[in-house]
């Protein structure tokens, strides 16, 4: 079956490049569905957000030795129950490749950012090998490679994942279907860049507000994903022959 493009004139907000069936123009569609593949993985992302936080809600409880506000996430790696940390990583990057996959079927080409797809894919693939190297806790002599690998991609990935979204909000200004979203997606990178510098300038050290400024950051770069994908499953429904 061909497809072919609609916008109807009296659409303001009409995007072109949305593609729908023949048999729309035929009067033979009833029903819309809605299984497409940007809305599968946009569920994906938000079903893996609220394991994510689950976990992390978790961890809180079962390791009431670490402070919110002085131990960065990352902490809950070593030692007890660390593999739910692990887990939680994992998790992390899967939700985060599922959103940027879902992106390239919902966001029309030319509002597609190669660059914020590339950096946040650095996020994503960052955040899943943190499972696998355990970090260093805050003032532990002697350093471990692992806690230097994992010092490393979670720098690489907290520096990529707020310029790649801003970078992708930015290019949703030629996505009409993305307005009613795009200022806060544009929004909220802003916040976690100063997150981030704020938790770089505390060196990580002993009693600091490192874990308030991890966790800021975390904040804000998750709340955009969810955004994100609250807007795909609202967006891109598919015509089929029923």
């Amino acid at each position: 079956m061909s497809q072919r493009f609609r916008c109807r004139n009296t659409d303001s907000g009409c995007d072109p490049t949305v593609l729908t069936h023949d048999l729309a123009y035929r009067g033979k569609l009833t029903e819309v569905g809605s299984s497409s593949s940007a809305h599968r993985l946009a569920a994906v992302t938000v079903a893996g957000l609220g394991l994510y936080l689950a976990v992390s809600v978790l961890l809180f409880r079962l390791r009431t030795d670490y402070s919110l506000l002085h131990d960065v996430e990352s902490d809950y790696a070593v030692g007890g129950w660390s593999r739910l940390m692990d887990v939680a990583f994992l998790v992390r990057g899967g939700f985060s490749a599922a959103l940027i996959l879902a992106l390239a079927y919902a966001v029309p080409a030319p509002a597609r950012s190669e660059i914020g797809v590339g950096l946040l894919w650095i996020w994503a693939v960052g955040s899943g090998l943190l499972a696998f190297f355990p970090t260093d806790l805050e003032g532990q002599e002697p350093a471990t490679a692992a806690g230097g690998v994992h010092l490393i991609l979670a720098l690489a990935a907290f520096l990529a994942a707020p310029i790649g979204q801003l970078a992708i909000a930015w290019r949703l200004r030629y996505a009409p279907r993305w307005r009613p979203v795009r200022l806060v997606l544009l929004a909220l990178p802003v916040p976690a860049v100063v997150a981030f510098v704020l938790l770089l300038r505390t060196r990580l050290a002993p009693h600091s507000l490192d874990g308030l400024w991890d966790r800021a950051f975390l904040a804000c770069v998750l709340i955009w994903f969810l955004v994100a994908a609250l807007r795909i499953l609202t967006l891109n429904r598919v015509p089929v022959p029923v």
